[in-house]
């Protein structure tokens, strides 16, 4: 055991205080090599501290501490730091509760509108899924959907069918169409609401028709699955198309006399009429 009235040089480092280090044992390194990190701690000297003080006043100066805010809802420990009353340029911040809370709670909802905006400026299609509408197109519908067959937009194609599902997945919503093929295969079609591939959507006929009402019933379904195994509902959906397509003739050779029949001076128009007459004669 060391002594405690001698000075114990341990590691070639002279301890000041070898009081404090009266119990330690010669043959253990671990213990000897402790006592020299702390006797080279204790024994400082006054040139040491003057270096210590030159540092000191060299070294840059501390930042400021964030000033804390109180308010902060999430959590009580957090520090946040103050907005300045004015920045550099001069703009004052807007202060909190400056502004009303919108209905959007994140970045998604934000994007999705900008986007339904873009693609959907008239919301005629956003009207045809949305449950709040007028216009909301019952399942069981007859729709006939043209569509571009490139982006150019210079061919287009159409199909028609029964609607038999609306998938609302906000800008990935969807329709399927089913319809018979030579009245013996049945075919179905997705197509996005909101492509811009999608040139028009046409309503022929809406089931919302009761019991005692001509046309076609309203389902009690959202989805019309079952049509699958059952398609004699699909057999007049040919029919319909066809007498649509018959009534837009109509109507369009009837707007083109219309137009004629202005154009043309009186007597062309008195003469067309008692031709007419004489036709019918």
């Amino acid at each position: 055991m060391a002594s405690c009235s001698r000075s114990v040089a341990l590691a070639g480092i002279r301890i000041a205080r070898p009081s404090l280090f009266a119990q330690v044992r010669v043959d253990s390194p671990l213990r000897l090599r402790i006592a020299s990190r702390a006797a080279s701690t204790s024994s400082t000297t006054p040139e040491a501290e003057a270096a210590d003080g030159q540092e000191a006043a060299s070294a840059p100066p501390a930042a400021e501490p964030v000033a804390p805010r109180s308010t902060y809802r999430f959590s009580s420990s957090a520090l946040v730091r103050e907005l300045p009353p004015a920045s550099a340029n001069g703009l004052t911040p807007l202060q909190r509760g400056s502004q009303p809370n919108t209905i959007f709670k994140g970045v998604i909802p934000r994007v999705h509108q900008a986007l339904r905006a873009q693609l959907d400026p008239s919301q005629s299609r956003t009207a045809l899924v949305d449950r709040q509408s007028v216009e909301q197109l019952p399942p069981g519908s007859v729709l006939t959907i043209e569509t571009w067959t490139s982006t150019a937009q210079r061919g287009s194609t159409s199909f028609s069918g029964v609607l038999i599902a609306i998938r609302r997945r906000g800008l990935a919503t969807s329709l399927v169409l089913r319809t018979l093929v030579a009245n013996k295969l049945g075919v179905e079609m997705r197509f996005s609401l909101y492509s811009p591939l999608i040139k028009q959507i046409k309503v022929v006929a809406r089931a919302e028709a009761s019991k005692r009402q001509q046309g076609l019933r309203r389902t009690r379904r959202a989805k019309l699955y079952y049509l699958r195994r059952d398609d004699r509902r699909l057999n007049a959906v040919a029919g319909m198309v066809k007498a649509q397509r018959q009534a837009e003739e109509a109507a369009q050779e009837r707007a083109a006399r219309v137009a004629q029949g202005t154009q043309q001076p009186k007597g062309q128009q008195r003469q067309g009429q008692q031709q007419q007459k004489r036709g019918k004669r």
